[in-house]
């Protein structure tokens, strides 16, 4: 849930739009979350300019503290006899799924959300190879969820079609067709006007500016991690890679040397004060002295020395 937990204010009605979708989805899990969503569905004018003010600000963080609150998420109990859904689905500015179980994939019980963004290099990709990359980075993710147990995989676009019947398949495509004869799944197709879910999910990226940062492990990643050695990548694709690891050393070099710069500043030594104590001079009387023995008297006697000489 960290992606609802996380989401940021929406910026235009698309984006109110499309995470009401998600919240509708939601609902059947949710307790009372109609009295939140209310105030953001009557904003929706597309012949009025986008005011976002305190009102829809305070139900917008109710929601995703409703949310995160209530068990939405349900891990996948395989003692059911309930088919496992993937659902998938790809813009031109990221991708999204989640997986859950159900008796269909309308209302299935989510185990789990994913929304990734593209690189640049990978919104040059083909419309199929989005779409085909949305179900290798679900697969990736859950693949110990669903290893072994057959997956009914729902998308809007014909993503498998390239790689099935295919005479002389590239090296990419056999890559990708090899982790997928892992599994046991079929493809259902719905049209993308009710995939609501997933495409909100891989629409959250649509409207980032360039003062938007993105962690590295956001972006997908799906591609790089069938082919790690990017013998079969495009060349825009390893480029990007390669430009990016020499940023990222770049980066730690760059760190390191400003760290080594830093003056050295030394801690003040702290004294105990047991040590003080030991410094001091010892506040003691001063040790009596032995008599000296009466003159004539060259051999004083033993009692008469130890008399004189400090008490034990």
């Amino acid at each position: 849930m960290s992606r609802i937990r996380n989401w940021r204010t929406p910026r235009s009605y698309q984006e109110v739009q499309r995470f009401l979708g998600l919240v509708n989805y939601l609902a059947h899990f949710m307790p009372d979350v109609t009295a939140y969503t209310r105030p953001l569905s009557s904003m929706v004018h597309n012949d009025r300019p986008f005011v976002w003010c305190k009102l829809h600000d305070k139900c917008f963080e109710e929601i995703k503290a409703l949310a995160c609150k209530v068990p939405i998420l349900k891990p996948i109990d395989h003692a059911k006899n309930e088919p496992i859904w993937l659902i998938c689905d790809a813009s031109v500015y990221g991708l999204g799924a989640l997986y859950g179980q159900g008796p269909n994939w309308q209302t299935c019980r989510p185990a789990g959300f994913l929304s990734k963004k593209f690189t640049s290099a990978q919104r040059a990709y083909r419309t199929y190879r989005h779409e085909a990359l949305a179900i290798l980075e679900g697969l990736l993710k859950w693949e110990d969820k669903l290893l072994g147990r057959h997956v009914h995989i729902v998308t809007d676009h014909k993503a498998l079609q390239f790689l099935e019947g295919l005479a002389r398949p590239n090296g990419r495509q056999i890559r990708w067709y090899e982790f997928l004869a892992q599994f046991q799944y079929d493809i259902t197709y719905v049209p993308g006007k009710l995939n609501k879910v997933a495409d909100c999910l891989s629409r959250y990226y649509e409207n980032d500016t360039v003062d938007d940062h993105t962690e590295e492990w956001e972006y997908v990643n799906a591609d790089v991690r069938l082919d790690p050695d990017g013998d079969t990548l495009p060349f825009s694709r390893a480029i990007e890679l390669k430009a990016g690891r020499v940023l990222r050393k770049s980066s730690r070099l760059m760190a390191k040397q400003a760290a080594a710069d830093q003056p050295k500043t030394s801690l003040p030594q702290v004294v105990e004060p047991r040590v003080l104590e030991a410094e001091q001079p010892a506040q003691h009387q001063p040790l009596p002295t032995a008599k000296k023995p009466a003159k004539g008297d060259a051999h004083p006697k033993l009692g008469d020395v130890l008399s004189a000489g400090p008490s034990l």
